[in-house]
């Protein structure tokens, strides 16, 4: 199990600190393919956001994505239940939004590789997210 704890932000002096996060516990994934062989081609983690509603877990795994090229393109804000479409890069990058729910958003990559899907959803004890990679 994978558990993080802090993110380390530079202050205006140019000085690392860190700044306290809500405890997020990380489990990876398996997959498996119909023969019941482990899958190569996908992998996953699921990550537990507690105490977080599913905008402020969106808002995290944004900013833990921004050294990707692919966190540059998420949107910054998502407005509840309207679904999107965006392609990025010359239609390199294309993102879907799509709202199951008032508490459950997914939101698909898909790049030149494969897929990638991210899934949000908000509970009672805060918000999960899976992130699921599959290869072309």
């Amino acid at each position: 199990m994978l558990i993080c704890g802090c993110l380390a932000l530079v202050g205006l002096s140019g000085m690392a600190y860190s700044a306290p996060l809500p405890k997020v516990n990380c489990t990876e994934l398996s997959f498996k393919q119909s023969d019941g062989s482990e899958d190569p081609y996908s992998s996953g983690t699921s990550c537990l956001y507690a105490g977080k509603s599913l905008a402020e877990s969106y808002q995290s795994y944004r900013e833990e994505s921004l050294s990707e090229d692919y966190g540059k393109s998420l949107r910054k804000n998502i407005p509840s239940m309207v679904n999107y479409n965006d392609t990025i890069t010359d239609g390199q990058l294309w993102i879907s939004y799509k709202w199951n729910s008032p508490d459950n958003l997914e939101v698909e990559l898909a790049f030149a590789g494969g897929v990638t899907t991210v899934e949000f959803k908000q509970s009672q004890s805060g918000t999960e997210i899976r992130t699921i990679a599959s290869a072309d």
